[in-house]
């Protein structure tokens, strides 16, 4: 599960893009909430965390201010926080 910041920074989405690709490549299963078109993301994503055995957290200063905030009124804030909170909490990954 390849947790990130989704915004303004195309470059490093696409540094993700391209670790996913090659993990991927080298017959890993890799969960991006990007490649995920479903109506009901919320389940979407607490699907793939349970059934990942390996959390990924693709850290910035912008991922780890929405981790440590939930102040922020943009969506992606609150799924990076409840991503790695989940992942933290996970029996599979701990």
């Amino acid at each position: 599960f390849l947790s990130f910041s989704f915004g303004p920074q195309q470059i490093f989405r696409g540094r993700v893009r391209l670790l996913a690709r090659t993990l991927e490549s080298k017959g890993a299963s890799v969960w991006l909430t990007e490649d995920k078109a479903e109506d009901d993301i919320i389940e979407a994503i607490s699907r793939g965390l349970e059934q990942s055995i390996l959390f990924v957290p693709c850290l910035t200063r912008a991922y780890m201010d929405k981790v440590n905030s939930l102040k922020s009124a943009r969506f992606c804030a609150e799924w990076c926080a409840i991503e790695f909170s989940h992942a933290l909490s996970s029996p599979a990954m701990g």
